[in-house]
């Protein structure tokens, strides 16, 4: 996936731009897969596995930064971004930008800095759409929706399949008081199985917005049980 520029311009040998361990290589596929669709506790194991076969796999330690964080544990998040930033001479120029958002969002804490890389990669590489779904997450908790519901627009343009930028397109929606929008982005996600806790969430809260007291039990009952 690298760019002809980088690759001419790069020394490294190619495996050591992700890992030289293919089955680790294979479970961080498996991980990756599991948590673009919102399944972010399932994809751990897999996750955990691959850094234990190739502890320098930075890119892994970084997807289990963000996959902590999404299932409520910021502080182990900010480990694993640590040690994946501490290894980004190891990688790509791609996976640099993404190591760097991660590290000043999860650990440093600095949105400006997280938002400068995300900017760098969008424009390094257009046709990639982590850098947009994850300007929509920071734009969502930095209170700017119309920019959060732009960026996860293009996001899903990009790749339809990722669970992020639906999920902060409509929870912008929501707090824009765009509710039949947000409902029908959200509906629209879990009918095509792309599912997140987070989700369901909203869709609670849209019920209880629209006193539809069946749809708030629907969405307990889906949640009954799940540890995520």
């Amino acid at each position: 996936g690298e760019s002809l520029s980088w690759i001419h311009q790069s020394e490294r040998i190619l495996e050591d731009a992700t890992t030289s361990n293919l089955e680790a290589f294979k479970l961080h596929s498996q991980a990756v897969a599991l948590a673009v669709s919102g399944r972010e506790l399932e994809a751990i194991p897999f996750e955990k596995r691959a850094v234990e076969l190739d502890p320098n796999f930075a890119y892994a330690w970084s997807i289990l930064s963000v996959t902590h964080f999404g299932t409520g544990r910021p502080s182990l998040a900010a480990d694993y971004a640590t040690r994946a930033y501490g290894l980004r001479d190891r990688v790509s120029e791609f996976e640099q930008l993404r190591l760097a958002h991660r590290y000043h969002y999860l650990v440093i804490g600095d949105v400006n800095k997280a938002v400068e890389a995300l900017l760098l990669q969008k424009r390094m590489y257009p046709q990639v759409s982590t850098a947009s779904s994850d300007l929509a997450f920071t734009y969502y908790w930095s209170g700017q929706m119309d920019q959060a519901i732009d960026e996860a627009r293009e996001s899903i343009a990009l790749y339809p399949n990722f669970f992020a930028s639906r999920l902060y397109l409509g929870l912008a929606l929501l707090r824009m008081n765009r509710f039949a929008e947000a409902k029908e982005v959200l509906g629209k996600a879990i009918d095509q199985d792309i599912v997140h806790p987070d989700m369901r969430s909203a869709l609670y809260q849209l019920a209880y917005i629209n006193s539809d007291a069946e749809g708030m039990h629907q969405q307990i009952e889906w949640a009954r049980g799940r540890p995520d």
